[in-house]
């Protein structure tokens, strides 16, 4: 994909998103998540990524149940924004919807900030509202 499509595609994605991404979002933006900035849908070759934090050069990536299908895409993905000193990180969108809190402490252990005595994110507080709608039946992680 030429990199005008890729722009384009990009933007399409971002007004398109999946709930588990809007969701997932809703932390991420606006340097809301520890000061760190995210972009969603950001072009990396010729990839396109769920939300990158470029300072940190780490990917989170939140997999529908189509990846369970296209595994061995997802790992061609993942090995090329390795080889670019990228990190992926990634999340069934089920998971993220049943475990909100323990994803945001794994993005959070993630960017190096495993060192502090407490999880920013207590598994036992709901930080947002449930979500009207309902996540799809999902693999679960392996």
């Amino acid at each position: 994909m030429r990199d005008g499509h890729k722009t384009t595609f990009a933007k399409h994605l971002r007004k398109n998103q999946t709930h588990a991404e809007h969701r997932l979002w809703t932390f991420l933006r606006d340097r809301r998540f520890d000061q760190f900035k995210f972009r969603r849908q950001k072009p990396i070759g010729p990839f396109i990524v769920d939300f990158c934090c470029d300072k940190e050069k780490l990917i989170i990536e939140l997999d529908g149940g189509q990846h369970d299908s296209e595994r061995h895409c997802d790992n061609r993905r993942t090995a090329f924004l390795q080889r670019l000193g990228y990190r992926v990180i990634r999340f069934w969108d089920s998971d993220f919807f049943k475990h909100t809190n323990i994803v945001l402490n794994e993005i959070h252990r993630a960017l190096g900030k495993s060192d502090s005595s407490h999880a920013p994110f207590s598994s036992s507080l709901s930080l947002t509202p449930p979500s009207p709608f309902e996540p799809e039946a999902r693999c679960p992680l392996p």
